[in-house]
């Protein structure tokens, strides 16, 4: 049985983030990040969608921090606004 959750948080000196997530028991089915943060470049949020999508739950949040770190760094991205930890915590929270 699919299970959605929402989070909104305004990061402490940063910006406001949204995620939606539809999930199962066992893993993130999708997610969804919203808000008024800077990523250059854009098309890069899929990729970041894509590499939560099915990830394990419960959630190894050091693990998916490190590993969406290391996808931006791979891209060069510049993301200004939230990093991948502030991320992990507002998907756990729309995970309760």
């Amino acid at each position: 049985m699919l299970k959605q959750g929402k989070a909104i948080k305004k990061i402490p000196g940063g910006k406001l983030v949204r995620v939606d997530v539809t999930y199962s028991p066992a893993r993130l089915e999708s997610v969804k990040i919203t808000g008024d943060f800077f990523l250059h470049p854009e098309d890069l949020l899929v990729a970041m969608e894509n590499r939560l999508t099915g990830a394990a739950l419960p959630l190894s949040k050091p693990q998916m921090a490190s590993d969406l770190q290391a996808l931006l760094d791979e891209q060069g991205a510049t993301l200004i606004g939230f990093s991948p930890a502030d991320l992990m915590d507002i998907l756990e929270e729309a995970l309760q």
